[in-house]
């Protein structure tokens, strides 16, 4: 069954400091995660002046998918809506009420549901929440993790009913943020400006993502500086298995309603930004292509010595337990692994230590 993305450059990535800055240049003054890029074979390269350029997505993903993966089309916004103001009544949510705007625009009578694939700064634009009203802790910010999904519920009168969210990871994510989770419930009144009504989303629901784990999520990466961190950060190993288990949790609440057998009822938003696509289309997309998907990302091999395959792990492992057991001072290991009639005891004086025979 085809699946069409709408791919709007309003539901990218613009950090607090980033909004600073006049323009979307992609300039020094950018963290290079949340700048848009080109795969050119070899690296991932910046696409100045994002906004007012023609390009809308990573060419090198657009060009995989139209050649190997037909069924999944992605369409640039821009060309089927008129811009909208950002602006709202007195006490709704300006972000939101945009997004309902453009929305309107190319939602059909047959959409049931309206998937949004985006990232938390853009999250905590249209959920701005009174931290007064969470036992927050020691916590200083209030957000959502990796993966998470919110589902906003419209009555039949295109009135907002419910707010929450209803998938979460139970990774422990950024220690210094309160995540919102199941157990939040709907958390409508916690907003500090309220869900816009929107006569075109009557009986609608709309299922916001935040993507998955990307590299610049990890502990080793997001508090260090720019040189450290990827252009059009793309999602960790973690990432794309969390990515999985929301497709779980989507089919297991929404069974009833058949949602992956009805694609064509389903109007399916996303970031440019490469993280935020893959996440949509694992969590998404058609089972039978999705290895494929998978595949075409990988491809890009940004970051292939990032994360230790098992050899790796191994090594760190047993380096490890040498340490522990005080054996590794100033030893050589060798690496041939000894056959039969090879024994594979050292002894020292001081400790006896003794190593299994490998055969």
């Amino acid at each position: 069954m085809p699946m069409n993305i709408y791919i709007d450059k309003g539901l990218r990535e613009v950090s607090s400091k980033g909004r600073e800055f006049k323009g979307d240049k992609c300039s020094p003054q950018f963290s290079p995660e949340n700048c848009i890029g080109n795969w050119n074979g070899e690296k991932m390269e910046r696409i100045v002046n994002f906004s007012t350029s023609p390009e809308y997505m990573n060419s090198y993903v657009k060009t995989q998918f139209e050649e190997k993966l037909p069924g999944i089309q992605f369409e640039d916004i821009r060309e089927s809506i008129r811009p909208m103001p950002l602006n709202a009544p007195e006490g709704e949510n300006k972000y939101l009420n945009r997004l309902f705007k453009n929305i309107e625009q190319i939602i059909e009578p047959k959409h049931k549901f309206v998937v949004i694939s985006t990232h938390q700064y853009r999250l905590k634009d249209f959920f701005a929440f009174d931290k007064t009203k969470f036992e927050m802790g020691e916590k200083k910010k209030i957000g959502f993790n990796n993966c998470s999904c919110i589902e906003v519920d419209f009555d039949d009168s295109g009135n907002p009913k419910s707010a929450k969210v209803i998938s979460t990871p139970q990774d422990e994510g950024d220690p210094k943020y309160y995540y919102l989770s199941q157990n939040d419930g709907n958390f409508m009144s916690k907003l500090k400006q309220q869900i816009p009504s929107n006569g075109n989303l009557k009986g609608k629901t709309l299922l916001f993502i935040r993507h998955g784990q990307a590299h610049h999520n990890l502990d080793k990466v997001k508090n260090a500086s720019h040189q450290a961190k990827l252009v059009n950060s793309p999602l960790t190993k973690r990432g794309i298995a969390q990515a999985h288990e929301l497709h779980k949790g989507i089919s297991r609440i929404y069974h009833n309603l058949h949602f992956f057998q009805n694609r064509d009822k389903i109007l399916f938003m996303s970031s440019p930004l490469d993280r935020a696509i893959q996440t949509l289309l694992v969590a998404c997309g058609p089972r039978d292509s999705i290895g494929t998907a998978k595949s075409i990302f990988a491809s890009m091999r940004q970051i292939q010595d990032s994360e230790p395959g098992y050899l790796g792990k191994l090594g760190c492992y047993l380096r490890q337990t040498l340490r522990m057991n005080g054996t590794a001072k100033k030893r050589r290991v060798s690496r041939n692994i000894p056959g039969p009639g090879k024994p594979n005891i050292r002894t020292k004086k001081r400790k006896k230590v003794r190593f299994a025979r490998i055969d």
